[in-house]
Order: C-alpha cells, then structure tokens, then sequence
C-alpha cells in the first residue's frame, strides 16, 4: 500500500520579512537620497534577529548591483558598520565592494 508523501509547512513569517524589505529597497533604487530616508528607517529592522538581518543583506544582493549613493543610503539609514555581528558586516561589505 503506498502511503502520501508527508507535506511539509513552513511557517517563512521571519524571512518574509527579509524578502519584502529586500524588494522595497530593489523597487526604489532609482530614488533621491532624501526620499529613501523618507520610505525607509532604521525602525524597519528593528526587533529582527542577525539572521534576519543577513538573509536582508544576501537578497540584496542577488537582486541588483546597487549604485554607491544606495548602498551608503543603506548605511545611513541602518548603520551596518556599526554592527559588531561579524555575519551582517560581511554581508554589507559585498554589497560595498559590489557598488
């Protein structure tokens, strides 16, 4: 007798969270530095875990070459120098080398 395959659910809350900041950003690179500082806060990771935080960093990354205005829009807004956590550093920094 053949038994169904198990479905597995995944609940991807957390990364959904990643992924749509992640695509917010990617829909409005085009934007002046004043209105990124006006659509985007560094409220917006507030509360995410460092995972979070890099699985952000690594779709940005695979989404678009961000010009440099971006990416230190990016460090404006969230402070990914500051951030002592080895992991997210890494993961800003090929976005730097990448600009």
């Amino acid at each position: 007798m053949d038994r169904p395959l198990a479905q597995m659910e995944y609940d991807t809350t957390l990364a959904d969270r990643a992924y749509s900041l992640a695509s917010s950003w990617h829909s409005s690179r085009t934007l002046s530095d004043a209105d990124l500082a006006r659509k985007f806060s560094a409220s917006d990771l507030q509360g995410w875990s460092a995972t979070q935080i890099v699985l952000f960093l690594e779709t940005l990354g695979t989404q678009d070459v961000y010009g440099k205005e971006t990416v230190e829009a990016f460090e404006g807004i969230y402070g990914f120098n500051k951030n002592a956590n080895p992991e997210i550093k890494v993961r800003f920094m090929s976005l730097v080398d990448m600009s």
